[in-house]
């Protein structure tokens, strides 16, 4: 048998050349760089005042995150649910038949094929998520 070594932080010297060259390609992906939600929002309010949708982080990862203001929204998505997060002021979102006022704070996961109309009041900032697997794409 073949005899390791231990070294003065604990680990044997094949545990170290794990730690060096791992036994599985690592995901090279770079990710943004953090940044303030309420800092972003407040750059943007302007065109979201507008009636401008600001697509948060475009088509690059299979998560769509959209801000929007005041207006109006009709949806259906087939297989993936939809989440609203009211920021400032207020929406209502009417559900199969069913009306739901949403207020600072609120939050609402809509089911997937699941039909809504989304109306939003001119002091209205909302965050509108979906996670669709379709728009994954390889690392």
């Amino acid at each position: 048998g073949r005899e390791t070594h231990v070294c003065v932080t604990g680990f044997c010297a094949e545990t170290e050349e794990l730690l060096k060259r791992p036994p599985f390609p690592m995901n090279t992906t770079h990710v943004m760089v953090p940044f303030s939600l309420r800092d972003w929002i407040d750059k943007n309010r302007q065109a979201v005042a507008k009636g401008r949708a600001l697509d948060m982080f475009g088509a690059q990862f299979e998560t769509e995150t959209v801000l929007y203001g005041s207006g109006e929204s009709n949806g259906c998505r087939s297989n993936v649910d939809t989440w609203i997060w009211q920021l400032e002021g207020t929406s209502q979102v009417t559900l199969n038949g069913q009306a739901l006022s949403l207020s600072r704070g609120d939050s609402l996961l809509i089911p997937g094929q699941s039909e809504y109309s989304w109306k939003r009041a001119s002091d209205s900032i909302a965050l509108y998520v979906v996670q669709d697997p379709e728009r994954k794409r390889p690392h």
